[in-house]
């Protein structure tokens, strides 16, 4: 006789996902963010952006960090920031963050000194390993007017 374990739909594609070569880990679901539509150039901005660990590691601080990327022109899918200016504002995670907890990540995030329209892209990445967007996990995008 077979058995039949019930799981949830998340369950279910994350499974199908493994069986076609995904990987469990490195996977995050951005919850909330206090990003304004519009800030001042060259001001600070109080940064809080809650994330849910979806994978099956565990993040450490220090060893996994929240990156932010400004960009004048649409940051393509799938495509990470290349070079120096290539998330160059990282906010490390509090504290440890099991599978299926949240976190919140808080810090000063400086805006763009030049006047504009501009794409942000924030992608969690673990230090001297990956990206999670490299991994099928997608960034957060949003837009922010500098004034």
């Amino acid at each position: 006789p077979r058995r039949i374990t019930v799981v949830s739909s998340d369950v279910l594609f994350a499974l199908i996902g493994v069986q076609h070569g995904d990987d469990l880990d490195h996977q995050a679901t951005f919850v909330s963010d206090n990003l304004p539509a519009d800030a001042p150039r060259g001001s600070t901005h109080g940064l809080s952006v809650t994330v849910r660990n979806d994978g099956l590691d565990t993040w450490t601080p220090g060893a996994f960090l929240l990156g932010f990327h400004f960009s004048p022109t649409p940051i393509p899918p799938r495509s990470l920031p290349i070079g120096p200016d290539g998330y160059p504002h990282r906010f490390s995670i509090p504290h440890d963050v099991a599978p299926g907890e949240t976190v919140t990540v808080i810090g000063d995030l400086p805006i763009p000194g030049e006047s504009g329209a501009y794409h942000v892209q924030l992608d969690l990445v673990e230090e001297g390993v990956t990206w999670f967007e490299i991994r099928n996990s997608l960034p957060w995008a949003t837009a922010l007017e500098v004034r």
